[in-house]
């Protein structure tokens, strides 16, 4: 039997026999960075996977940058994942969403550590919003 597989509950082994499971300790975080940050239309993820995506406008939720965006129209974007990529948080990008993935072994204290350093690459984005 392998760990990770998917068991009786359907979740994963590890989900089930870890209580302090760290996917809970950073979903209050995402969920804060969206109330604060204009430019976060929408935060999903499962687990430790988490995708933030980026509008210039909430409620038109225009994307941050086009569809298949290269050179000066992926700017925004770019720039959000370089200041990440500075403080050593090293996301995905694809388009308006930013990927981040942390391995499930991450402690709370490189949680918090790295929804800081997301809070302060967003504000780059913040800039490019039309709307509310």
């Amino acid at each position: 039997m392998r760990v990770g597989r998917p068991g009786p509950g359907g979740a994963p082994r590890h989900h089930r026999a870890r209580p302090d499971n760290r996917r809970r300790r950073h979903r209050p975080g995402r969920a804060s960075l969206a109330a604060k940050h204009p430019s976060v239309g929408d935060v999903r993820g499962l687990g430790v996977f988490c995708a933030i995506e980026l509008v210039r406008d909430r409620d038109t939720r225009e994307p941050l940058v086009p569809f298949n965006a290269t050179g000066q129209a992926a700017a925004p974007i770019n720039e959000v994942v370089a200041a990440c990529t500075q403080h050593g948080l090293w996301p995905f990008s694809h388009f308006n969403r930013i990927h981040v993935v942390p391995p499930c072994t991450v402690t709370a204290d490189e949680i918090r550590e790295g929804l800081a350093v997301l809070d302060e690459a967003l504000t780059l984005a913040d800039r490019h919003c039309t709307g509310r």
